[in-house]
């Protein structure tokens, strides 16, 4: 009997050691910690004006970073475009009749006489378009630059500029004019948007799976190209243009203004007002990050033109700080890193 007590004994023990052996195994384990937020992030590029030059300007937030002139403080620069990748700030401008551009704040000239007008990174490479002078027949011509490297579009002799240039996996898109008719170039094959017998402008391109839209100004009058067809935003009897144009999804959203005063966007053809008190605005630039739109412009309380950098928020503006007291400053271009993912 001994040896039976004895048995069951050890079984026990035993049969209580695999237990809590298995039960501090199978314990789950302590929740990963919480995702780190990745702050939100805008950047704006234009300029800032101290009563006598205007200085390319970018601005993160509402932080202005102030880029250095090509003669110290003496001379006019802009900044049309911006774009982020990684850690690097790209910004294309013009200084001075340079067009140059700018990678962390420090200035890549391009080339004399010529402006940049707008900026995208792919990968490692860095594109550029825009328009240099053809001193031989003095018309701008269209070109865009792949690190540096100028490509020629334009024929030298009918004045032609790039207005804006996207990067659709192996493919470079670019928009704007030749003459007075707007067209793109696919790889550097001229697609014409307009026949030129009457003044128009291609400002903004993107592509979107196999479509490309292009927004511009048709016989002064806001308009945007899907494939080519075009599609009016106005009813025709006012000024109008159509600046900057994003694709989300199904819903195509163009910035521009109505009149000389009104800042505006279309969703899908329908006109959204921006909110602001003031007498003079625009909106020049637009991007779409999730459910909210971005745009960035300028506007003037005042009768003299007295511009300040603004930044919108689904119809709401905020002046963007600088550190001139006069209140001059311009927004071209607008970037946010995590919609351009």
């Amino acid at each position: 009997m001994k040896k039976k007590y004895s048995l069951i004994i050890v079984l026990f023990i035993l049969g209580f050691y695999s237990c809590s052996k298995n039960s501090a195994n199978n314990t789950p384990p302590p929740p990963p910690p919480p995702p780190v937020e990745v702050p939100f992030v805008v950047y704006t590029a234009g300029y800032i004006y101290d009563g006598s030059i205007t200085t390319a300007t970018y601005w993160k937030n509402d932080t202005p970073v102030v880029l250095i002139p090509r003669a110290g403080n003496t001379t006019n620069s802009n900044a049309y475009s911006i774009a982020v990748s990684g850690k690097n700030v790209y910004v294309a401008g013009s200084n001075a009749g340079l067009a140059v551009y700018w990678k962390n704040g420090e200035q890549i000239p391009l080339t004399d006489g010529a402006l940049a007008s707008s900026i995208a990174i792919s990968g490692n490479d860095v594109y550029i378009a825009g328009y240099e002078l053809n001193a031989s027949t003095n018309v701008n011509v269209a070109t865009y630059w792949k690190n540096g490297v100028p490509v020629i579009l334009g024929d030298g002799i009918t004045t032609s500029e790039a207005n804006a240039i996207t990067i659709s996996g192996s493919d470079v898109y670019i928009a704007g004019t030749i003459g007075a008719a707007a067209a793109y170039w696919k790889n550097n094959d001229v697609v014409p948007l307009t026949d030129g017998s009457v003044y128009t402008t291609a400002s903004s391109i993107v592509v979107s799976g196999s479509d490309v839209y292009v927004a511009g100004s048709l016989n002064s009058n806001a308009v945007y190209w899907k494939n080519g067809n075009t599609i009016q935003l106005t009813d025709q009897t006012n000024f109008s243009f159509a600046s900057s144009i994003a694709v989300s999804g199904n819903d195509v959203y163009v910035a521009g203004g109505i009149g000389v005063d009104s800042a505006v966007y279309w969703k899908n053809g329908n006109v959204i007002p921006l909110k602001n008190l003031a007498k003079y605005s625009a909106a020049n630039s637009i991007i779409v990050s999730g459910n909210d739109v971005y745009l960035g412009g300028m506007q003037s309380n005042t009768n003299n033109f007295n511009f300040v950098a603004t930044l919108w928020k689904n119809g709401t503006s905020t002046p963007l700080s600088h550190p001139d007291s006069l209140g001059y400053s311009y927004v071209y271009g607008i970037f946010i890193p995590s919609a351009n993912q």
